[in-house]
């Protein structure tokens, strides 16, 4: 899922911060300098790449983008979903908006309730959906019409690799579409063991 950055907002940040260069952001963030010039140059960048920004600079994602209305629909132009979610300590999931917290990180619900959640788990819908019209989150695994298994990462310059868990390489024939018959059967998170235990799970 692509978003636009708002350059002007991100420039007075790094002003803030004496940051001079995308180099020095880099170096500070501990982001990727590809994935900072592409976000630069390019506007093209991942919801996680700005999640990470927005934590270094301690204000709001929505401060760092412009909407994405790329998406059209009836031939109108429709405002791209963004939806997070992450496990809480008692291994629940929750889903909604991210926010920076004193204690870490929260997911803001749609009905108002605030949860905090591990770190490591948080991830944003893609943009994909799978089997049934579930939604496909960074670090799910599908399981393929063919048998194949993939896990959900994000490539950090504004879209999704699939890699094959069995072989280790990127898919490269995930269309929407092919994505659309896979069935959700796991993610990273519940079992990171996935890997070597799916043969006999399923």
């Amino acid at each position: 899922m692509k978003i636009i950055p708002n350059i002007s907002e991100l420039y007075r940040q790094m002003k803030s911060k004496g940051i001079e260069t995308v180099r020095k952001l880099s170096r500070e963030s501990g982001i990727d300098c590809g994935i900072l010039y592409s976000a630069f140059e390019q506007g093209v960048a991942s919801k996680v790449t700005y999640w990470k920004l927005a934590e270094f600079f301690g204000c709001h994602i929505e401060d760092l983008q412009i909407p994405d209305y790329s998406e059209k629909k009836g031939g109108k132009k429709m405002k791209s979903e963004v939806l997070f979610r992450g496990k809480t300590a008692d291994g629940e999931w929750v889903y909604g908006d991210i926010r920076r917290c004193s204690t870490g990180i929260d997911i803001d619900q749609h009905d108002d309730v605030s949860c905090e959640v591990i770190p490591e788990t948080v991830g944003v819908f893609t943009g994909y959906r799978a089997l049934n019209y579930e939604r496909i989150f960074e670090g799910d695994i599908l399981k393929t019409m063919t048998g194949h298994f993939l896990l959900v990462t994000d490539s950090g310059y504004g879209d999704w690799t699939f890699t094959d868990i069995d072989t280790g390489e990127t898919c490269r024939y995930a269309t929407r579409e092919m994505l659309s018959s896979c069935k959700i059967v796991d993610n990273i998170h519940d079992n990171p063991d996935f890997a070597k235990t799916y043969i006999h799970k399923f």
